[in-house]
């Protein structure tokens, strides 16, 4: 994933179309490994304040798709061959899914950050308002 830059302070999706903060313009986020891990998503070192996040090996010649050995030099491999690719496709599917709700889950909570925080600055321009009364 490349970061595209900053971007203005409208706008609710800064998953899809920037960040707001830090000299991150143009850095590349990379896994190289690894099976997951932990966002946190809100202000607080809580368990309600983060997602968990875990991805299966999705390689081709992992133990989820096994599919390393794979032959099609006899009809007898290749009629096994159907039936492990098809789990194989399957696998990919549900982590797939399994992907989709994550990024749902993290757009709400962004959506839901993004309020939160125009809630608070209108707090404060109340109150601004209210100390030179």
């Amino acid at each position: 994933m490349t970061l595209s830059g900053l971007r203005g302070t409208d706008g609710l999706s800064p998953a899809s179309d920037g960040f707001r903060d830090g000299n991150l313009k143009g850095l590349v986020i990379s896994l190289d490994s690894g099976t997951g891990g932990t966002f946190q998503i809100g202000p607080d070192d809580g368990a309600v304040h983060r997602i968990e996040a875990t991805i299966r090996d999705t390689w081709a010649t992992g133990a989820t798709l096994n599919l390393g050995s794979a032959s099609v030099s006899t009809a007898a491999s290749s009629q096994d061959m159907i039936g492990r690719i098809d789990i194989a496709i399957q696998e990919v599917v549900q982590t797939r899914g399994d992907l989709g709700a994550l990024q749902n889950r993290l757009s709400a909570n962004i959506n839901a950050n993004a309020v939160m925080a125009e809630n608070d600055q209108a707090n404060l321009a109340e109150a601004s308002v209210l100390n030179l009364l």
